[in-house]
C-alpha cells in the first residue's frame, strides 16, 4: 500500500486519508471538517502563491494551509 502526504497529489488526484500525523487540537479542528481515516479527498489546485490548496472533501470545495495538508496522509486511488 503506498502512502503520500495530501500536499503531494497532484491537482485532480484522489485518495482516502490514511492518518493525520498533526497535533490534537489540528486533529480536532480537521475532524470537525470531515477529515477522518477512510474519507475520500480530492486535491483540486494549488493557489497562485501555493499557500492554500484546495481540495474537496465529502462533496465540498474547501482550501486548507500546505502545512497542514503536509500532515495529512493519503492512500491515493490508482
Amino acid at each position: 500500500m503506498t502512502i503520500k502526504r495530501l500536499d503531494t497529489l497532484l491537482p485532480g488526484e484522489s485518495g482516502y486519508i490514511h492518518k493525520i500525523k498533526a497535533s490534537e487540537e489540528i486533529k480536532h479542528r480537521l475532524s470537525s471538517l470531515g477529515f477522518l481515516p477512510g474519507e475520500k479527498i480530492t486535491f483540486i489546485r494549488h493557489a497562485l502563491t501555493g499557500d492554500p490548496i484546495e481540495i474537496k472533501i465529502m462533496g465540498y470545495a474547501l482550501g486548507i494551509r500546505r502545512d497542514e495538508a503536509n500532515k495529512i496522509e493519503v492512500t491515493p486511488i490508482t
